[in-house]
């Protein structure tokens, strides 16, 4: 099964769309994030661009009811390994709810339960493993930054490409946790490993 592309012609316009949604969506975030969360140092831009990415991405991400204990359960985002992000994610999601389920952050330190997740975000290389083995029978949202991190089991692995922070996804290990991705998040992926029900 081949790569999907964003540049089938009949592709272009659907993409283009939801690029647009999406960047959109992101500066938005972006923009919002106003003071520093962390005393008087400002966080950097590269990890306000990825909470960004994190606050917006369940948007496009349909869980199985078995995720949620119950309907106005919260959708709780862990942060492995980076207070700054987790600063700036709890920040983007404050007093936001998704389809009734109000968003949250949970701060994680190495050692950390990592139960009763939908997203987790694993900073670093050296604790994705773990956090792979931990959560793979379970209804997370992995995501993690390190080379190679779909290869090890990661949902989304964020990537740098010409200085800018973009993301690749593995639809199949979505699908192996049961999983659905919307395909506009697809569309506007830098590279997308497909999985069984993937065009």
């Amino acid at each position: 099964m081949n790569r999907i592309s964003s540049r089938s012609p009949a592709c272009v316009p659907l993409l283009l769309r939801g690029l647009r949604a999406l960047c959109v969506a992101l500066a938005a975030a972006v923009c919002a994030a106003g003071a520093p969360a962390l005393s008087e140092e400002a966080i950097p831009l590269e990890k306000r661009v990825k909470a960004a990415y994190l606050a917006k991405l369940p948007g496009y991400v349909t869980w199985p009811e078995s995720a949620f204990a119950k309907p106005d359960a919260p959708l709780t985002f862990g942060v492995l390994g980076d207070e700054q992000v987790a600063a700036e994610l709890a920040q983007a999601v404050a007093g936001r709810d998704l389809e009734g389920h109000p968003l949250t952050v949970r701060r994680l330190k190495d050692g950390d339960s990592l139960t009763n997740l939908q997203v987790l975000f694993v900073a670093g290389r050296g604790r994705l493993a773990d956090a792979v083995r931990a959560t793979e029978k379970q209804p997370v949202l992995l995501v993690s930054e390190s080379e190679g991190g779909l290869e090890r089991g990661s949902v989304v692995n964020f990537t740098l490409v010409s200085e800018r922070i973009k993301f690749d996804i593995a639809v199949d290990s979505a699908e192996k946790r049961g999983l659905k991705l919307s395909s506009r998040l697809l569309g506007v992926a830098h590279y997308v490993r497909p999985g069984s029900g993937t065009p």
